[in-house]
Formats: structure tokens, sequence, C-alpha cells
């Protein structure tokens, strides 16, 4: 592999007759060989010739120059000078290649850490976890945001923790909810009835607990089913409309007395 040209060196030719340099017959004196630096090349009957002349003339100047920023390397160690580095190319040539190393095995390492925390916490590996993810299509299983593996607001598995079975993969909000929630679905639906009611202190308009629920999913650890679900938000809606009629009609009987 030839050596790349120092930057302050570019070949020079003219013909000894004055006219253009790409012609069918060499000029009859030959072609006037010279370097940006100021070296003098002489005089080359043969094009190709020279050629390889300054060729050699960039060979023996570029032994002794760094071949990135061509600095003067004639005092620097046989290491360098044999790598045409000196030393301050050298020193930022080794950080970049510790940096990108260094980000390389930590990445590595991170990837194999949790691919064993997967194994030995619920006995499968990262490409099961990529075969579920693309059954749910990309998305959160709750949300349906999407997922985006590798980022920190990424994949998330869900699991029972009294089975240890996985149930989905979600996004980190919808994980993060579930355990304020402690995974209690009673839970999850008085928080769903407390986000139906209106923000207005004083106001009795809340649903009593037992009347939220059907006897179904009165059992401890049982959770309503989709029907049940829109039972009781239409009963939690009706209440609210219900509310809302007779405020008004309080407003209006105290505006007809006034």
């Amino acid at each position: 592999m030839a050596r790349p040209r120092p930057k302050n060196h570019k070949m020079i030719t003219t013909r000894s007759d004055g006219r253009e340099k790409k012609r069918a017959n060499a000029p009859i004196g030959g072609y006037k060989l010279s370097c940006c630096c100021g070296w003098d090349g002489g005089t080359c009957r043969i094009f190709k010739d020279a050629e390889k002349v300054f060729a050699a003339h960039v060979e023996s100047v570029a032994r002794y120059l760094c071949k990135s920023c061509d600095a003067d390397i004639s005092t620097e160690t046989p290491q360098n000078r044999k790598l045409r580095e000196c030393t301050a190319c050298r020193k930022d040539r080794r950080a970049k290649e510790l940096e990108k190393a260094t980000k390389e095995g930590a990445t590595e390492h991170r990837a194999k850490r949790r691919d064993a925390f997967i194994r030995s916490k619920y006995g499968m590996r990262e490409e099961d976890l990529q075969l579920i993810l693309m059954f749910q299509n990309n998305e959160c299983k709750i949300c349906g945001s999407p997922i985006v593996p590798g980022t920190k607001s990424g994949l998330h598995i869900d699991h029972c923790h009294r089975t240890g079975r996985i149930r989905g993969l979600l996004c980190i909000g919808c994980n993060m909810g579930l355990g304020s929630f402690k995974d209690d679905p009673s839970a999850l639906l008085n928080a769903i009835a407390y986000l139906f009611t209106e923000p207005t202190i004083g106001h009795e308009y809340q649903i009593p607990y037992h009347e939220r629920l059907t006897d179904s999913a009165k059992k401890a650890n049982s959770m309503p089913s989709k029907q049940e679900m829109v039972a009781i938000m239409r009963r939690l809606c009706n209440r609210l409309e219900l509310d809302d009629a007779a405020e008004r009609k309080r407003s209006d009987v105290g505006d007809i007395a006034a």
C-alpha cells in the first residue's frame, strides 16, 4: 500500500516547448519537473519517468513527516518514525482508540448482563422478548405507545409477582404505574372512578365503593371483565349527569326565588 503524499508536496511538470502538458508526442526538451516545496527535479524525457522521480522525492521527504499533520518526525522515536506519527497525533489516535474500545466494551458488557438477568429471572432469552414485542406490533400492551428497545424509556418486562410469569412488555410509564398501584385491580378501579369525578370540594358525588363493583368483582384479587368495566363506567357517568342536573335545578330555583 502506497504511503499518502504529504499535504505540502505537489508535482509540477511543464513542457520545455511551452505547449500543453498532455500531448501525444513528448517535447523535444523533455519535461521540467519541480515541487511546490521548492524542490527541482530537473528534466525528464518521458512523463512516466517524471512521475517516478517525483514519487522517489516524496518517499525521501515523507519518511520524516507525520502523515496526519506533516510535522517533522526526524527527532521522534523509531516507533513513531516507522508509523509516521508525531507524538501529538499518536496520543490523539490512542485516546480515540481507547474511547471507542471502552464504549464498545461497555455496551457489550451491559448486553451480556441483561441477557443473564433475563435468563435467571424469567427463563427466557433476549430473542424471545423480541418475538413477544413483534407479536405486540412493537407497542405497549396497555397504552399502545411505540416501544424502542435499547432506549431508557424502551422495553420493560411486566410479570406476575405471584407466579413469576410474564404478562407482557410495557413502556416505562405503564410499568411504573402498575408498580405504584402494587398490581392491585381494586386500587386501579378506584383510580378510574376517581378520574371520573369532578374536582369540586365539598360536593357529595362519590359513589360508595361497594356500589362500584358487581358481585363477581368483589372477590379478592379478581379483575372485572370488560363488560363489567363498561357497566361500571356507565353508572359513574349516569351518576355524574344526575348530579349536574340536580345542581342546575338548585341554581334555577335560587334565581327564581331571588
